[in-house]
Parts: C-alpha cells; structure tokens; sequence
C-alpha cells in the first residue's frame, strides 16, 4: 500500500523531477517550460494588443472624420 501511495505522492502537480527540476502534471512538463511558454504567450498577447491600437490610430489619421 505505501508504494503505490508513494506512486501517486510523485505525481502530484510541484513535486520534484528525477533531476530536482519541478514539474507540473506528473513528470511530463518541466515547470520552467511552462514558465517559459506563458511568457510567450503573454509577450504575444502584448504585442498583436500593441499592433491592433496602432492600426487604430493609423484609420484615425487617415480618414479623421469618419468617427
């Protein structure tokens, strides 16, 4: 019994891999890839946001009346 509890106590989400490496979700994802891979989503998020406003402003000074 205490080996298959601590079976599932090495897949909980935080514990540590066979390297020391945290993971997330058992031993499949490494936590700095998922770190990793959030930052990337957050910097793309940013930069389509940044190039949706400066479309706005270049319509806004293209046709200045028409808003």
């Amino acid at each position: 019994m205490s080996d298959a509890i601590r079976a599932i106590e090495r897949l909980q989400p935080g514990v540590e891999g066979h390297r020391g490496a945290r993971v997330l979700f058992g031993p499949l994802v490494p936590a700095h890839l998922l770190k990793m891979a959030g930052l990337a989503a957050l910097v793309t998020v940013t930069v389509m946001a940044a190039q949706y406003l400066l479309f706005l402003l270049q319509l806004r000074l293209e046709y200045p009346y028409s808003f």
